[in-house]
């Protein structure tokens, strides 16, 4: 099945949710990898692509938690979240 991606100077942030099992990893893994293949020079299998030159790429993709600092998966990933976005 196709996704869409769109993204440009003004709308360049993206948060990505739903349901357990929906496919989010798989999609921001997607466009991850299509990204740094443009960047490299190689093939994207798209109708269209056009990809700016960028510098970071910040995904936050785990299910883990804490046990030793007391935090739930919850509390890691708004932790992890408060870094990527600082």
């Amino acid at each position: 099945m196709p996704n869409d991606y769109y993204a440009t100077e003004e709308h360049r942030f993206e948060i990505i949710t739903g349901p357990n099992m929906s496919g989010k990893t798989t999609y921001i893994r997607a466009i991850a990898l299509l990204q740094i293949m443009a960047q490299m020079g190689c093939f994207v299998p798209a109708e269209y692509a056009a990809f700016p030159l960028i510098h970071n790429i910040f995904a936050r993709v785990t299910t883990d938690d804490s046990i030793e600092s007391n935090l739930s998966t919850f509390s890691v990933e708004m932790r992890e979240m408060a870094f990527i976005l600082r």
